[in-house]
């Protein structure tokens, strides 16, 4: 990301969801940070529409995911009980990370 920071004067501000929440609430100068978050990831990249759609999206899987718990499916079993062990971590981390490190 160096490099394309460079090649488009960017700041990593405008880049990194962590440092972009961290900067709109501390601002710029902080000693600490409030670490990355799902809400910041998805408005980063999508914008206010992102925001709504990606949490319907996530609402409906998990919610298809749970009316089908007793259709005895191991698929929905295993995904189900992967977006629950990944509940607390999922918020913290981006949109997108579960779909890129399960391939």
């Amino acid at each position: 990301s160096g490099v394309v920071h460079n090649v488009f004067d960017l700041s990593i501000f405008e880049t990194s969801s962590s440092m972009l929440l961290t900067a709109e609430t501390l601002g710029e100068d902080f000693t600490l940070g409030l670490g990355t978050s799902i809400l910041a990831d998805l408005y980063l990249a999508f914008g206010l529409c992102g925001v709504i759609c990606g949490f319907y999206i996530l609402g409906r899987f998990v919610s298809y995911l749970e009316n089908n718990l007793s259709s005895g499916s191991i698929y929905v079993m295993i995904a189900y009980a992967t977006m629950i062990s990944n509940s607390v971590f999922v918020v913290r981390s981006e949109f997108f990370y579960i779909i890129g490190k399960s391939g």
